[in-house]
């Protein structure tokens, strides 16, 4: 019996000359995939390839994680994931868990289904994305801003909070005169 393959594993099989490693990280697959059709930096192919390695990622959570924010069992499937052993009995309970929970996204994604992976939190929204940004391993906030269990774990990855409820701001660098 042929086992159905998930979205990213859909997305990887499109390219039939590249072997998938599901288990390395999916981004890190995605730059292998790159290298290995040799895509040059903002140009068309890399450009489709990572939308749709995106909208793969996306979908894979979706699939692996559910949709329904009113699916206490969706609610504590994710929170096994990320290591609570005895998740919340209500919606409330777990949507508070992960409202106050540091999580990269990718590193979500990328344990599916596998109970020996627990995903590492992190204690502040900074160190999320200091980890995200060394790793590579960012999530399109535009899945994340589509609604479901999804829109919970959502981030500021790029301008993280300051840890006081504030988030921190890049300066414009000031025109040079002559």
């Amino acid at each position: 019996m042929e086992r159905d393959l998930g979205p990213l594993e859909d997305f990887f099989a499109s390219y039939a000359a590249f072997t998938y490693n599901p288990s390395a990280p999916s981004t890190r697959e995605f730059r292998r995939l790159a290298k290995a059709n040799q895509w040059e930096p903002k140009t068309g192919p890399l450009i489709g390839a990572n939308k749709a390695f995106k909208t793969a990622l996306i979908r894979q959570f979706n699939v692996s994680y559910g949709t329904n924010k009113s699916s206490l069992p969706d609610w504590q499937g994710v929170l096994r994931q990320m290591g609570v052993s005895d998740p919340p009995h209500t919606i409330s309970g777990c949507q508070e868990i992960v409202r106050n929970s540091y999580v990269n996204l990718v590193d979500l994604v990328d344990a599916r289904g596998d109970p020996t992976k627990i995903v590492r939190t992190f204690p502040t929204e900074k160190a999320l994305s200091s980890y995200s940004k060394r790793t590579k391993k960012i999530f399109p906030k535009e899945g994340a801003k589509a609604g479901g269990i999804l829109e919970y774990f959502l981030r500021h990855i790029f301008q993280p909070g300051d840890g006081t409820g504030k988030r921190t701001r890049r300066r414009k660098k000031k025109a040079k005169t002559q």
